[in-house]
């Protein structure tokens, strides 16, 4: 291979590389904004069948972050683990209380970890300059 060609396959992966990394983190801001919804729905009806769909959102989010050396990502890692601590408190909550009747005070604990999951995705999407 001659030297240009050399330079020429490396433009090229550094290229596909620098895609990669923009859908990436394409992806990333829609899973976000999908978190929200989910919040948003589970808060406004009180129903937390929702939660099945939040958790492929929560584990994608957080294969995409995760170990993650962009700054992109390293910028957020406190806020991303509030959510997924928030996350993991619901599962915790739900199956403790199991098909029993809720409490005031569950209910209150399950609707303070969706409002930390969706004040806490809003504040990422800021971070990112995607919302005022």
């Amino acid at each position: 291979m001659s030297e240009k060609e050399v330079e020429k396959e490396l433009k090229a992966q550094e290229q596909a590389q620098e895609e990669k990394e923009q859908n990436e983190l394409a992806r990333f801001v829609e899973l976000l904004a999908e978190l929200n919804n989910e919040a948003m729905e589970m808060l406004e009806t009180g129903d937390l069948s929702g939660l099945y769909p939040m958790n492929d959102t929560v584990e994608e989010l957080f294969s995409i972050q995760h170990g993650n050396e962009d700054e992109l990502y390293t910028g957020i890692d406190k806020e991303a683990k509030l959510i997924y601590g928030n996350f993991n408190a619901l599962v915790q909550l739900t199956e403790r209380v199991g098909e029993h009747e809720w409490s005031e005070e569950a209910s209150a604990n399950a609707r303070t970890c969706l409002e930390n999951i969706l004040q806490t995705s809003l504040k990422i999407i800021r971070m990112y300059g995607l919302l005022d």
